[in-house]
């Protein structure tokens, strides 16, 4: 006969207590291996200073590591919770540039718009639209629109303009070129690629407890670096 806790089976209260786990380790284990290649990966492209490139690569590569969390925990919140993770790891350049305030919070902002568009474009379609390409684009071009109304308001307060001179060409690389290759790398990706729930937290507890916190330690480590 099945043991029982506080009247509930263990049974379930264990599956109650793996589903709160999961989404409390899986947003800060993804999150900070987002924060890590951003600070390698993302760097790498930014270095190579070709108009765009940067941007085209890594809203796919965020997309996906959402995306995983959110097939682990079923949770948008989850999704929510994963940009905090990355983002959490920028305010260590604070520490590092503190008077170059404006340079800390635009790829924190980045990095949160683009958690807030997919999330509302999981609530409208789920995983569906990435059958199809142009919810895909749109969803790109979302939130590319927030994030650029959002360094227009950031520009102002902080008195950043360089960003608002770029030209006619830099804007339609940004909002059409841009969009359309990371529109179409999620596409692709999706269609020969379909996520699991089993992960790495289906492993012992001790497991994923201290990997979760190494792989955090180790972001803040190579933010430190970048």
């Amino acid at each position: 006969m099945e043991s029982e806790k506080n009247g509930i089976p263990e049974r379930v209260t264990h599956m109650i207590e793996k589903k709160q786990r999961q989404a409390i380790l899986a947003p800060l284990f993804w999150g900070a291996l987002w924060g890590i290649t951003e600070a390698t990966f993302g760097h790498l492209l930014h270095i190579i200073k070709i108009p765009g490139l940067a941007g085209a690569f890594m809203f796919p590569i965020a997309v996906f590591f959402m995306i995983k969390v959110y097939s682990i925990t079923g949770k948008l919140s989850s999704v929510l919770f994963t940009s905090y993770a990355a983002a959490s790891l920028k305010f260590i350049d604070i520490l590092i540039s503190p008077h170059d305030l404006f340079a800390v919070l635009n790829p924190m902002l980045s990095i949160l718009c683009e958690s807030l568009v997919l999330v509302l474009f999981l609530k409208a379609w789920r995983k569906k639209m990435f059958s199809k390409l142009i919810p895909v684009f749109t969803l790109v071009l979302g939130w590319k629109s927030i994030y650029f109304l959002m360094l227009v308001v950031l520009g102002h307060l902080y008195e950043v303009s360089s960003f608002l001179n770029l030209g006619l060409t830099r804007y339609l690389n940004f909002f059409i070129g841009e969009s359309l290759i990371s529109g179409l790398m999620i596409y692709l990706f999706f269609k020969v690629h379909s996520f699991s729930k089993k992960s790495l937290f289906e492993y012992p507890r001790r497991f994923h407890y201290f990997l979760t916190a190494g792989v955090y330690i180790l972001a803040v480590f190579i933010e430190a670096l970048a």
